[in-house]
């Protein structure tokens, strides 16, 4: 589901990371959960999302991405051909920020992408998987990040990532519609 024509009717894409994260804020206000703070990670392009629903405290990995991972079934052919059910687009995360959610006992890793859609797994589940299946490639280019620091300095990397199919992930609005007060979501 779709919820860009509710949040802006002028917005037909999120171009950026920043406008992913205003439209998930605002989907998080629609859904009644309550921001508590938020920490910027990955160089700014993810964010976390420390909430209240329902009096629970919730932690959420925000990672946007334009498109889904078209290529995963050619990343990963010998994976598919054993486990066909899986075929499709995919969607990945860096090792260290997936690591870095586990780690900081992060609930979910939401995924958001250009056009509204909004994906969820728990962030201990995907990394399971990952290892699970042995999902891991290196990218075979280096992506050249400029550093947090105000000095406008930059660095390369080779990133290690995790990859794993689309459809291991949850729909989020799917998820947390039924305790919605906004029926014109549903």
């Amino acid at each position: 589901m779709n919820l860009l024509k509710y949040y802006n009717p002028n917005v037909k894409q999120l171009t950026n990371h920043e406008s992913a994260f205003e439209y998930f804020q605002w989907i998080l206000k629609q859904y009644d959960f309550t921001v508590s703070h938020v920490n910027y990670q990955s160089k700014g392009r993810h964010k976390i999302y420390h909430c209240i629903k329902d009096e629970k405290e919730i932690s959420i990995y925000v990672k946007y991405d334009k498109e889904w991972f078209h290529s995963f079934n050619h990343q990963f052919p010998e994976f598919i051909k054993q486990h066909p059910e899986y075929s499709g687009f995919g969607e990945s995360i860096n090792v260290e920020y997936l690591s870095f959610a586990v780690n900081n006992n992060i609930d979910f890793v939401v995924f958001v992408n250009k056009e509204g859609e909004i994906y969820q797994i728990q962030a201990k589940e995907l990394h399971e998987f990952c290892k699970k299946y042995k999902l891991y490639r290196s990218q075979n280019r280096t992506f050249n990040y400029k550093l947090t620091n105000f000095t406008g300095e930059r660095e390369e990397q080779i990133e290690q990532t995790y990859s794993f199919p689309l459809n291991i992930l949850t729909n989020w609005i799917n998820v947390w519609k039924q305790n919605s007060r906004k029926e014109e979501f549903l």
